[in-house]
């Protein structure tokens, strides 16, 4: 649930900045608490530890990016720009943030924090495994793919960003991500609106 609280705002706000900026692992309690100007006793007050205030925040983020899918899935705007603006919304969600935190995401060794978010990737895997199944059931997606193989390779998108391999190879994590869903964007759409040839 969402507050109005100015503590916990500033608390919700600085933790954000903070795990953006340097990673979950890196980040104390007693750093954010420092940068939020609020006490020990008040973060506290609205969170249990840590990693309760890191599933807050990323629960917040879900919802609202679920919200925005669902508006322009279901619009009337054509499939290539749908596959567009998720995209860009994937990339969008990335921006600021270090590899750090891309790293501790996929790669945390919490098992709480990695069971929280395998089941968020799972429910958005789902929203997506139907909406591109209807889809592809229409016509606007290439056929000759099977649903599981697409949603497979959604799937491993995460562990393709926390290769260390793959990751030397870019200066930031955003890049990495376009190259990734580009690559996934002109792979999936009909061969006649693929613009590679």
């Amino acid at each position: 649930m969402r507050t109005e609280n100015p503590k916990q705002i500033s608390i919700v706000n600085k933790g954000k900045e903070l795990f953006w900026k340097y990673g979950i692992r890196r980040v104390s309690i007693e750093e954010i608490c420092r940068e939020a100007g609020v006490s020990k006793m008040t973060f506290y007050k609205y969170f249990k530890n840590k990693n309760s205030l890191v599933i807050y925040i990323f629960e917040n983020l879900s919802k609202d990016q679920i919200k925005v899918y669902r508006e322009f899935w279901e619009s009337d705007i054509p499939m290539e720009e749908k596959v567009q603006r998720t995209i860009r919304m994937k990339l969008d969600s990335t921006d600021h943030v270090s590899m750090d935190l891309v790293l501790d995401i996929y790669k945390s060794g919490d098992q709480e924090l990695q069971d929280y978010f395998n089941q968020r990737t799972q429910e958005m895997l789902d929203i997506v495994r139907y909406d591109y199944r209807e889809a592809q059931d229409k016509g606007l997606l290439r056929q000759d793919f099977s649903i599981d193989f697409i949603m497979y390779l959604m799937n491993h998108l995460g562990e393709m960003i926390s290769d260390e391999k793959l990751t030397s190879l870019y200066s930031d994590s955003s890049s990495l991500l376009r190259d990734l869903l580009e690559f996934f964007y002109y792979g999936i759409m009909p061969k006649s609106n693929n613009k590679v040839s």
